[in-house]
């Protein structure tokens, strides 16, 4: 592989892709079944911001199918695709469980990568100074293994560890990370080769099986989710798009960062009526708007 588009053979039979989707979306409404009746009995579970308790670390029902379905596809699909697919698990793996730590025994007083950076300095440790540091190094395991070298490793691995961290970034409110990475996956879809769905159909399965229940506040996602499905859209991004897309979306998610270690992004949403719109799209009717908060 050269790691600059890896390349997957001859898209699947149309009747196996629609197999794949019906069979994604049974396994996605499972999982999200499944997840929220083990963490209502084992936890973690955490106050929302209308006070209601809810689970947290929803997301392990969108890590699941995504690490581990693919690699059923590369069993049939040959060397090339069940390497991609070990490449996706680590990435899934990785990233899912620095979130749990995090969504487990992780603290809401020191927020920000600054702040984490300020407390790891002070020779106090967070589990987000871990998980940033952890998912650096997963990163950059995955870059390398999928073939980049010198500044196009150095790329991808940013992609991956900011699109984790970004669509992080978004999830304090109900339904708002889910929305915003399903509006960057779609814009990211026209670029995915035809063979490249079992990697992305059933995580994006589950996440339409999840969405109405964390739009709705009876669930939270957490950072086992929110960090997980980034690092996913950095993934794809990085092994599909040309060098100016990564770049392009590269750019997007430093100045997403930028602004977030500055400012309130609940504060922006608010004040633009179509971004107010989105957020509150499928929350109970009634809602109160809710207090603007800083980011993690």
């Amino acid at each position: 592989m050269t790691g600059a588009e890896p390349a997957m053979g001859q898209g699947p039979p149309l009747a196996l892709g629609v197999a794949g989707a019906a069979a994604s979306l049974a396994l996605g409404w499972l999982l999200v079944r499944v997840t929220l009746a083990v963490l209502w009995r084992t936890g973690p579970l955490r106050t929302n911001y209308r006070g209601d308790v809810v689970p947290v670390g929803t997301g392990w029902a969108v890590a699941l199918p995504a690490g581990c379905a693919p690699l059923l596809w590369a069993w049939w699909a040959g060397a090339e695709a069940a390497h991609l697919a070990r490449i996706q698990l680590l990435v899934v793996a990785g990233f899912a469980l620095l979130g749990a730590v995090d969504d487990i025994w992780g603290s809401r007083a020191v927020t920000g990568l600054r702040g984490h950076l300020r407390a790891l300095l002070a020779g106090r440790p967070t589990t987000g100074a871990a998980k940033a540091v952890g998912g650096l190094v997963v990163a950059a395991a995955a870059a390398w293994l999928s073939g980049f070298r010198g500044a196009a490793w150095a790329v991808a691995l940013l992609i991956v560890a900011l699109s984790a961290n970004g669509v992080n970034l978004l999830d304090l409110r109900p339904g708002r990370a889910l929305k915003a990475a399903g509006c960057a996956f779609f814009l990211l879809l026209p670029a995915l080769p035809a063979s490249a769905w079992p990697h992305w159909l059933p995580a994006a399965c589950a996440g339409a099986a999840l969405l109405p229940h964390d739009v709705r506040g009876r669930a939270m996602l957490g950072d086992t989710g929110s960090n997980t499905i980034g690092a996913l859209l950095g993934l794809w991004t990085a092994w599909w798009l040309p060098a100016w897309g990564q770049l392009l979306w590269l750019g997007v998610l430093v100045a997403l960062h930028l602004y977030a270690e500055r400012r309130s992004l609940s504060d922006l949403i608010a004040r633009v009526p179509l971004l107010t719109y989105l957020d509150r799209l499928g929350q109970p009717d009634g809602s109160p708007p809710p207090p603007a908060e800083r980011s993690r």
